[in-house]
């Protein structure tokens, strides 16, 4: 069972950025974490994916991160690309060690949502209503962000430029960590280093200012 972050009253204002974590802003911290190469320009949304974790654990939080419960099937593995000519896939303990601290401890910043049959029928009317053609996994993603009022979706899959344009005209912007970033307080806009077997960041190290 997913155990979701609870929220108390009062945990964020109105002021603070709601964002939404795609799955493979978890397979990219759980990467990095591994010391495992990223694909390219991935260093800079990997350092403000954690700055959103931190400030969604402050309290009271600076930040609300919510991912839907369907991100725990998409987040089974990493890949190690040192050899361009042959990705190995890994799925050690220690890589569902840090798939678990992050999407089921509780304690990562991350706030869980399950898949109701409301947002469900939202990822079928984000096609049938609005013409978004996104896959369906993706639907029932950008469905349960839209159910939680974000403002971000947070990817760095690619999405059809008419499908971001109607996204954007519903009230949803999908972008990289990196390019929000300055939604945070300064604090929080600097790299960190993750605790070993967790995936979340524990000490903040040198200054990182966010991609433009």
């Amino acid at each position: 069972m997913c155990r979701a972050k609870k929220l108390s009253p009062g945990a964020a204002t109105m002021s603070e950025p709601k964002v939404y974590f795609d799955a493979c802003c978890f397979i990219d911290m759980a990467q990095a974490s591994m010391s495992l190469p990223l694909n390219p320009g991935r260093e800079n949304h990997v350092h403000a994916c954690r700055s959103f974790l931190r400030a969604a654990r402050a309290k009271p939080a600076d930040a609300l991160v919510y991912t839907s419960t369907a991100t725990l099937v998409e987040c089974l593995s990493v890949t190690d690309m040192t050899d361009p000519t042959n990705h190995q896939k890994i799925l050690s303990d220690e890589v569902q060690r840090l798939f678990k601290g992050l999407l089921q401890s509780g304690v990562s910043g991350v706030v869980s949502v399950a898949t109701t049959p409301m947002i469900a029928e939202g990822a079928r009317d984000l096609r049938w209503k609005h013409g978004v053609t996104t896959k369906p996994m993706d639907s029932l993603h950008i469905a349960a962000a839209m159910k939680m009022g974000c403002t971000h979706f947070i990817t760095t899959d690619t999405l059809k430029p008419t499908d971001v344009t109607q996204l954007a005209a519903l009230g949803l912007v999908v972008t990289s960590a990196d390019k929000i970033a300055t939604l945070l307080p300064s604090k929080y806009l600097q790299t960190e280093i993750p605790a070993k077997g967790t995936g979340v960041p524990s000490r903040a190290a040198s200054p990182a200012a966010p991609s433009r």
